[in-house]
């Protein structure tokens, strides 16, 4: 594997391109599973294998995995912190797929510190670049997040808008996780009010 260090220099890693991997994988896996602690850990590896060898792309995509699994572990603070680095290296390199995900753990971190309307301004941001990549399923997904930040921000109505979008994606496209959006339409009742709904955090 060759990697570019610094301008115009490149070195053969064999090693670590099995190593960055393995970490990738393991800590894909264990996100799934909910084992978040283990999965930070394998991103923050794989954060320090890619500075180490000067990969923009890799550093950017494990701070934003960091950045997620802070926020799965209830550290929105430092989650927060983590996803404006990575966009701030996104909207350097131009990769707009990057950028599309780290709005979306960026408004799960404000959302989750009360910062509302900074959630809503990311998930917006996130569903726009996702519907512009045609990525329709996360754009359901962050469609999902934008219902439950508008909920905790009691503005029923518009939740109820961005779910409703989001389950005609999942219909359209036979998704599991229309039948998770209809419970949160059903709880929200035709008036328009109802509990306090947990959000989807599961995210590949």
């Amino acid at each position: 594997m060759d990697c570019l260090v610094s301008k115009g220099e490149r070195v053969a890693l064999p090693a670590f391109g099995a190593e960055f991997g393995g970490v990738r994988v393991g800590g894909f896996v264990e996100q799934r599973q909910e084992r978040y602690t283990h999965a930070l850990s394998h991103a923050e590896q794989a954060l320090a294998l890619f500075q180490a060898v000067g990969d923009w792309v890799g550093e950017t995509a494990a701070l934003n995995g960091v950045g997620w699994c802070l926020s799965m572990l209830g550290d929105y603070e430092r989650a927060r912190a983590i996803c404006q680095q990575a966009l701030a290296i996104y909207g350097d390199v131009g990769n707009r797929y990057g950028e599309a995900y780290s709005w979306d753990s960026l408004g799960y971190a404000e959302q989750h510190l009360g910062l509302y309307a900074d959630a809503i301004t990311s998930y917006i941001r996130a569903i726009d670049l996702q519907a512009e990549l045609g990525n329709r399923v996360y754009e359901a997904t962050c469609l999902v997040h934008l219902g439950d930040a508008y909920h905790a921000a009691d503005e029923p109505q518009q939740a109820r808008d961005a779910w409703q979008r989001a389950l005609a994606i999942f219909d359209d496209l036979h998704h599991p996780d229309a039948d998770k959006v209809r419970g949160k339409l059903r709880q929200l009742g035709p008036g328009g009010t109802g509990p306090a709904l947990a959000s989807i955090p599961a995210r590949p």
